[in-house]
C-alpha cells in the first residue's frame, strides 16, 4: 500500500492523498481493534 502511494503521487497526487486517507483508516481501526488487548495486559 505504501507503494501505490508513492507511485499515484508521480501520476495523481489526488489519488495519493485519497491512498493515504484509506492506509490511516486502516491504522487507526486496527489499533483501535488491539487497544483492549493492550489495555488488560498489564
Amino acid at each position: 500500500m505504501p507503494l501505490a502511494v508513492y507511485l499515484a503521487l508521480q501520476n495523481d497526487p489526488a489519488a495519493a492523498i485519497a491512498l493515504s486517507l484509506v492506509l490511516l483508516a486502516v491504522s487507526i481501526a486496527v489499533l483501535a481493534a488491539l487497544r483492549d488487548r493492550w489495555m488488560t495486559a498489564s
